[in-house]
């Protein structure tokens, strides 16, 4: 579950940049003509970023391990119904 969490948010960092910079330009132009904002990132910003991510990610991950490891999938499915 963990090398599929850390899969999941390598993945999220690859399509987000390039997405992220986009929507981020989106809101800034939406202001009004009274502002005017210029969306800039550079290799660093997106490194960061992208490794702040990684780290959230694998902290979770041990957080809830040992919570997971206890979960019973049958009586958790049990009930949901």
């Amino acid at each position: 579950m963990s090398i599929q969490n850390l899969w999941l948010s390598i993945l999220g960092v690859i399509l987000g940049a390039p997405f992220g910079t986009k929507l981020l330009q989106f809101m800034f132009d939406s202001n009004g003509d009274s502002m005017d904002y210029q969306v800039t990132a550079g290799a660093l910003e997106y490194l960061v970023s992208g490794a702040f991510v990684l780290i959230i990610s694998v902290l979770v991950g041990f957080l809830f391990q040992k919570k997971i490891r206890r979960l019973d999938m049958v009586e958790t499915l049990k009930g949901i119904e």
